[in-house]
């Protein structure tokens, strides 16, 4: 895959666990995120609901289980959590998001 440097110092992203951090050691924020068209938006939103689709379909099938158990609710939002950060990650690095301050090569 290709790796996500900083425009400001030029430094590598550490990338955990698939996860983006939040902002580079030299204080750049990874927040914003950059709408240029409606078509990038849409292209966007559409990946990501293909991305969070399998945990959608296990939810869906386990939602009985998870109304009769407060903790496997809690750890199903967790998982949802990390998922979405990790898809997060694969969208910025195939270049479909694009947020200020990182440069891929």
């Amino acid at each position: 895959m290709k790796k996500m440097y900083c425009m400001k110092c030029g430094l590598e992203i550490h990338v955990k666990f698939g996860m983006v951090p939040n902002s580079c050691a030299c204080g750049a924020e990874f927040r914003e995120w950059n709408k240029d068209t409606v078509k990038n938006t849409v292209v966007c939103i559409i990946t990501l609901l293909l991305l969070m689709s399998p945990l959608f379909v296990i939810v869906f099938f386990a939602r009985k289980i998870l109304q009769d158990s407060m903790l496997l609710y809690a750890i199903m939002l967790v998982a949802f959590i990390i998922c979405f950060r990790q898809v997060e990650g694969i969208l910025i690095r195939i270049g479909i998001l694009k947020i200020n301050n990182i440069e891929i090569r």
